[in-house]
């Protein structure tokens, strides 16, 4: 008489991991990089150009919000410029 084997305990549902476009950029540049990188958690030897890069792209974001603030700020001003001639031209 044979045992039967035990059943496969449900594989874990896990969350999908989200690839960056640079995670992109660099497998199809070096496979070989990002499976060492990725898989095997080796650093990358361009450490410290990818923090830069990181950094500098942080500091474009915040003057790209702060444009946009700004830009804002001047239409309601345009807005309320226009309806302060209004009002002063119907009295």
């Amino acid at each position: 008489m044979t045992r039967a084997a035990a059943p496969h305990p449900p594989a874990r549902m896990t969350a999908p991991r989200y690839r960056r476009a640079s995670e992109l950029g660099a497998y199809r540049y070096c496979r070989r990089a990002w499976w060492l990188e990725h898989v095997h958690g080796l650093p990358s030897s361009n450490a410290a150009a990818r923090r830069g890069g990181v950094a500098a792209h942080a500091r474009l974001g915040r003057r790209v919000h702060r444009a946009i603030r700004l830009r804002r700020l001047a239409l309601g001003l345009a807005v309320v410029a226009v309806g302060l001639i209004v009002a002063g031209l119907v009295r």
